[in-house]
């Protein structure tokens, strides 16, 4: 399957960087505020998503790029968004396109238990989507003992919480859930705590 550009949002405020916010879904996964950006000089460039959090005990505030993608894949996404805003500017529409990749399918690429398993987060997972990488999902588990995944949010204006990218449906997020704890539970049975989960466990703090 492709990737689809899903909607594309100019921004008001001429003033600012921001110029559109866009939305795209691969295989059933969606990823919501892509940002196209310009520069200075005027160029255009995409920026993913990213979040901010402050490390633990400490006013540091930290950015984590929350997805990146493979070089081929991110100048075709890079390309089409920055044609599709042009279109919206200038005509006040554009035509769905679909991105076509050389790389298909979703699945879990790392879920790396955290060193401390007494708290509610146990692991850290990352998802591969068609050429697209996904980070900062937590493997959380609930007060009945379920685990389940917590993707990357953020606080709207009306302060609420909305999750960056997440699955469009229930039997994908089943799918990547039961992935993800088959690989958590081998892991940790190994004891195999890398440093990328050992290095989240110690920022682990206030998220903006």
């Amino acid at each position: 399957m492709s990737i689809k550009v899903k909607s594309l949002g100019l921004v008001k405020n001429e003033e600012i960087e921001i110029k559109a916010i866009a939305s795209l879904e691969a295989d059933g996964i969606r990823i919501d505020g892509i940002k196209i950006n310009e520069s200075q000089n005027g160029n255009l460039y995409l920026q993913f998503p990213e979040r901010k959090f402050k490390k633990k005990d400490s006013e540091e505030l930290i950015t984590t790029k929350l997805m990146f993608a493979d070089n081929e894949v991110f100048k075709k996404i890079s390309e089409t968004l920055i044609k599709a805003y042009q279109d919206k500017k200038e005509k006040g529409e554009f035509e769905i396109q679909e991105i076509e990749t050389s790389k298909q399918g979703v699945s879990i690429s790392q879920a790396n238990p955290l060193q401390d398993q007494s708290k509610k987060t146990k692991a850290m997972v990352s998802i591969d989507v068609n050429g697209i990488h996904l980070k900062d999902i937590r493997l959380n588990e609930n007060n009945q003992g379920n685990l389940y995944l917590q993707f990357p949010n953020k606080k709207t204006k009306e302060e609420e919480y909305k999750d960056m990218f997440y699955p469009t449906n229930t039997d994908l997020r089943k799918q990547l859930t039961d992935e993800a704890i088959n690989i958590y539970q081998e892991k940790l049975m190994a004891k195999e705590f890398d440093e990328s989960a050992k290095a989240q466990e110690m920022d682990e703090g206030e998220r903006e």
